[in-house]
């Protein structure tokens, strides 16, 4: 494998400025906690936002191969109060740096590759239909807004539609 860590050109996940501003801080914070995956050439299979990140602080790049039957494990010295806001941090620049982009996951997985993408946990809207969002009535005058639940964490969208902000989040 080459020495040289590429970014992907085509990543997924364009990331949200608040998620990319938290992974900065937790790495400043608590050091590197989890890793970057790449293929043979180089390039990043998952892991662009940390890679960025690691970049940008100026880190150095330590390669692991690993068989197909290892799997790799980082060990830290962080205890205490630095473990628990480590483990904080693993769990929430995750939630909150992911924005995916559906054009590019429809094109490339489902179109190039024929991935099912909701066996990997993606799910695809193909076409808004307004009436969907009210029970049906004879009198369209009096349908009852039904509940939408955000795809990605559940909560009830219609109740908080002003908090929801443009990088995905709320």
């Amino acid at each position: 494998m080459s020495k040289k860590i590429k970014l992907d050109p085509k990543n997924f996940n364009l990331h949200t400025v608040s998620g990319m501003e938290l992974l900065e801080n937790s790495v400043k914070d608590v050091g590197v906690i989890e890793s970057i995956a790449v293929d043979a050439k180089g390039e990043i299979i998952s892991g662009n936002a940390r890679f960025e990140t690691f970049e940008k602080l100026g880190l150095t790049p330590k390669i692991v191969e690993l068989a197909d039957n290892e799997y790799p494990v980082i060990q830290t010295k962080l205890e205490g109060e630095k473990r628990v806001k480590a483990a904080l941090y693993a769990n929430t620049v995750s939630q909150k740096n992911i924005n995916l982009d559906y054009d590019l996951i429809q094109e490339i997985a489902v179109e190039e590759f024929g991935i099912d993408v909701e066996e990997v946990g993606v799910e695809l809207i193909d076409t808004l239909n307004i009436d969907s969002f009210f029970d049906q009535s004879e009198n369209p005058e009096t349908k009852n807004e039904k509940n939408v639940l955000c795809p990605h964490c559940g909560k009830d969208i219609n109740k908080n539609a002003s908090d929801y902000e443009n990088d995905g989040n709320h």
